[in-house]
């Protein structure tokens, strides 16, 4: 009877502990990127939001050209939360796919935190599984144990496809505001040209494109004006 009893209570105690837990868990809120700071885009009379030529010059370039202007390389959001979650969601423009290449890069996004000593350090990825083939939408927890306190924080944009909205995700209680913090610093921009391998071909993932890795070592924005072909 004993041993039951002891049994019972270690259950019992279980049960409260995962009701407690379920209890404590906030649903996540979804805020608009477009809210906070836009960094590494040369142009903002685009097609879209997250896209890199002008409207202006849709006639005037090759369409292969044009097309790849599309892709939101290099294209990164800047902002601070005390969030325990981050996340986002986004929505793709074509879910495009190549062989050679990892769908973290092509179509991911990247999670960086700026760390006490001012350097950018990699959090996580957002693998993009895309379940509906219509909404072409993609989610990502990135992390779900930061310590509650501010921070600042960079998500970069897929290399090889578009992005036509964007969401980031955070406890529904926590504060989500504009960067604190002048990094990558306002004053400071450079621009480059060139074709695939400045675009991001063949990285990994979003965050480690050749003008993403500049722009935190240099702490300026590097506009990525790099075009597949």
């Amino acid at each position: 009877m004993k041993k039951l009893v002891i049994l019972a209570m270690c259950v019992l105690s279980c049960v409260m502990i995962f009701a407690q837990d379920k209890k404590e868990e906030q649903p996540l809120r979804y805020v608009d990127a477009l809210e906070f700071r836009m960094i590494n885009k040369g142009f903002f009379d685009t097609e879209t939001p997250y896209s890199r030529l002008p409207k202006y010059l849709q006639d005037s370039v090759r369409p292969d050209l044009w097309d790849r202007g599309l892709c939101s390389a290099g294209v990164a959001i800047r902002f601070a939360t005390d969030s325990k979650r981050v996340g986002v969601r986004y929505r793709l423009l074509k879910n495009f796919h190549m062989y050679h290449m990892a769908d973290t890069g092509t179509k991911g996004a990247d999670l960086y935190i700026r760390n006490e000593k001012g350097k950018w350090e990699y959090v996580n990825t957002c693998r993009p599984m895309v379940k509906d083939k219509e909404t072409k939408e993609c989610e990502k927890v990135f992390v779900d144990n930061f310590d509650g306190t501010m921070h600042e924080f960079i998500i970069y944009l897929p290399l090889y496809d578009g992005v036509t909205e964007m969401f980031v995700a955070v406890d529904s209680t926590a504060n989500l505001i504009k960067p604190q913090v002048d990094s990558p610093r306002k004053d400071k921009r450079i621009v480059m040209y060139g074709t695939s391998v400045l675009q991001g071909g063949c990285a990994t993932r979003t965050g480690m494109a050749g003008t993403n890795i500049m722009q935190r070592d240099l702490d300026c924005e590097v506009i990525n004006l790099g075009f597949s072909g």
